[in-house]
């Protein structure tokens, strides 16, 4: 990719007609598939599509907001017609004027870092509760059942238990001195069980944000593979650091903690809307790359293993960090599937 240029969509605006900049963006969500050539920031494939009736066709990342022109396409483009010349001013309006006009591009380049929020209104619900979103709707190439199945199954399972908690945690929870009871299947159970509303609601979120697309990339076998297998190596490491405990491990958050990290790993540009507030009054939204918010959020695991290991927190932040390993493997192993 020695040849031809990569306009961001913010610069194209600029100096290219509305309706055309609209049109290729709707185009490039629009498709299912992408078959162009790599992104020059992402590598990953763009979009090619039509800039217009005798425009030519170009290419789009749909993570990086890029167009990518070959030689001569640029100038092809419609651009925004010349505005008419302005009439003269009295010095005074036109002072006025400018500062008006600078104050613009500040307000503008303050909310460079994401502060416009989500068109979706519902997206504020999670965020006022601490919780990521997306800004952009995913486009699959196959319906994410599976992912959907499982936060169904999961809710199901964990609200009839709620009835009798205590019973079912004792029941159906993993004990790490009693790991190989009927026959190790409370490895699967205690994956399946949540202490409390606010548990399962937590951890269902993040596996309707980050497990769909996870799921489309890899397909039902692997994506599958990838949440059993990481609740069970985080069901190990949680064993491994006091293996003659006698307290219950429930929860999904093992197996999905591997989801959510090779979601940062193969999508690591796309952004997320985290929101600033104060109790429940939102300040501003901040846009962030998905790979900034996994490794918080992996320096928070660290943290708290710490605080697991010295008997201060009851979660099990070992659990998480041996999912999120089984999600790094996963990346190295399938980071290049077609």
């Amino acid at each position: 990719m020695c040849s031809g240029r990569a306009v961001g969509l913010g610069l194209l605006q600029r100096t290219v007609a509305k309706e055309v900049v609209d049109q290729i963006w709707a185009a490039a969500r629009e498709q299912r598939v992408a078959r162009g050539r790599p992104c020059p920031s992402c590598h990953d494939p763009m979009h090619e599509v039509s800039s217009g009736p005798s425009g030519p066709a170009v290419d789009v990342c749909r993570v990086c907001h890029f167009v990518w022109l070959d030689p001569t396409e640029y100038e092809q483009i419609p651009a925004i017609p010349a505005p008419p010349a302005e009439p003269v001013r009295p010095e005074r309006a036109t002072e006025i004027l400018a500062t008006a006009q600078a104050q613009a591009i500040a307000q503008r380049a303050e909310r460079a870092f994401g502060a416009d929020a989500p068109r979706e209104l519902w997206k504020y619900l999670p965020a006022l509760l601490g919780m990521p979103v997306e800004y952009e709707q995913s486009v699959f190439q196959s319906v994410p059942w599976l992912t959907w199945a499982l936060i169904a199954f999961i809710c199901a399972f964990s609200i009839r238990a709620f009835s009798n908690i205590e019973a079912a945690v004792t029941q159906f929870g993993l004990v790490p001195t009693q790991y190989a009871r009927y026959f190790g299947l409370t490895f699967l159970t205690s994956f399946l069980l949540h202490g409390s509303l606010g548990h399962l609601v937590g951890n269902m979120y993040f596996l309707y944000v980050f497990g769909d697309n996870v799921e489309d990339f890899l397909g039902k076998g692997r994506y599958l593979a990838l949440i059993l297998i990481a609740a069970v190596l985080g069901d190990v490491a949680h064993i491994a650091m006091d293996p003659r405990s006698n307290v219950p491990l429930i929860g999904a958050s093992g197996g999905i903690s591997g989801v959510i990290a090779f979601y940062a790993l193969k999508f690591p540009k796309t952004k997320m809307g985290v929101l600033f507030r104060i109790w429940l009054i939102p300040i501003r939204w901040f846009r962030i790359p998905a790979y900034v918010f996994v490794g918080f959020w992996i320096l928070l695991q660290f943290f708290g293993a710490y605080l697991q290991i010295v008997g201060a927190s009851s979660v099990s932040a070992l659990a998480h960090l041996g999912g999120a390993t089984t999600g790094l493997a996963f990346w190295l192993i399938y980071r290049d599937l077609s």
